[in-house]
This record gives C-alpha cells, sequence and structure tokens, in this order.
C-alpha cells in the first residue's frame, strides 16, 4: 500500500511537466550559441538528422529517398508536394543558425536507398543525370564536406 501510495504521488508530480513539452505544430526555438539541437527528419521515404553544434557547426546524417513499394517507404511526410530531399533542404534553411545556409558535413552512414537515395526516376529536366535524397539536398544547399567512412577503400566495408 505504501508504494502504492508513492507511485500516485511521483504521478501527480511528473504528470505537469508534460503540459510543457513541444506542441504538434509548434514551431521549435531558435538554435542558440552554446547549445546542440538534433533534428530528426522524418520523410516517410528515408530519415536523416540534422544537428547544430554548440559552435554553429552543421552536419547532415543521411539524406534517403525510397521509391514506393518499397518496404522501408511509408506515405510522405508531411505530402507528396515536393521530393524527400526538398522537403530536408526547406527545413534544414528553416531552422539554421542566422547567416548559416549551407552545411559544414553531410555524412552518408551506408549506401541503401533509405541513406543516400536512389534511382526513382527518369533523368532530371536536363537530361544528364539522376537526383535523389543526397544529391537534391547537394543541389539546393552548399556542402562544405561529404563525409565517406570508406574512402579510399570500399573493399575493407
Amino acid at each position: 500500500m505504501k508504494i502504492k501510495k508513492i507511485i500516485i504521488v511521483l504521478l501527480l508530480c511528473f504528470l505537469p511537466i508534460a503540459s510543457f513539452a513541444q506542441k504538434v505544430g509548434e514551431t521549435l526555438p531558435a538554435w542558440e550559441e552554446g547549445y546542440m539541437d538534433i533534428h530528426h527528419i522524418n520523410t516517410g521515404c528515408g530519415e536523416c538528422a540534422y544537428i547544430i553544434l554548440p559552435d554553429g557547426t552543421t552536419m547532415l546524417i543521411d539524406a534517403g529517398e525510397n521509391k514506393a513499394g518499397n518496404p522501408r517507404h511509408v506515405s510522405p511526410k508531411p505530402n507528396a508536394s515536393r521530393t524527400p530531399g526538398e522537403w530536408i533542404v526547406d527545413y534544414i534553411k528553416t531552422m539554421a543558425p542566422v547567416q548559416k545556409q549551407k552545411l559544414d558535413y553531410a555524412l552518408i552512414t551506408h549506401f541503401h536507398s533509405d541513406h543516400m537515395g536512389g534511382v526513382l526516376k527518369m533523368k532530371n529536366e536536363s537530361g544528364r543525370y539522376y537526383n535523389t535524397g543526397i544529391i537534391t539536398v547537394a543541389e539546393n544547399l552548399q556542402i562544405g564536406m561529404l563525409v565517406d567512412r570508406g574512402f579510399p577503400d570500399y573493399n575493407s566495408l
């Protein structure tokens, strides 16, 4: 009985904390120097993480894009009006520190379509190449350094 009372008291103490949580649809606060922000971006067709370090250094981890029918693909988020890469760029430009509309680093953890993108459609409008995942991000947002954990010896992976 005593344990039950303790649990009830603890619940009553900690339950109000939930009322201070971020509300759905509410804009996140801007990054502040000295803080580290980690944003998990789910497009439904691949996920990525956008990190802003305390000194303002930015990093994107993965930027995949799966085709419909892939078992790792769910309905596009927030909707299908743009490609996952375009949604990622839009989010980063919204959340980036002021005057930092670029990525210092981009890291592809491994070479699966949900981490780097895959061929989803025919060539782009110019007819020269395919846009998908990280390529879409790189075309719309400057990347200082692309970190490739397998270079130069891909045989060791």
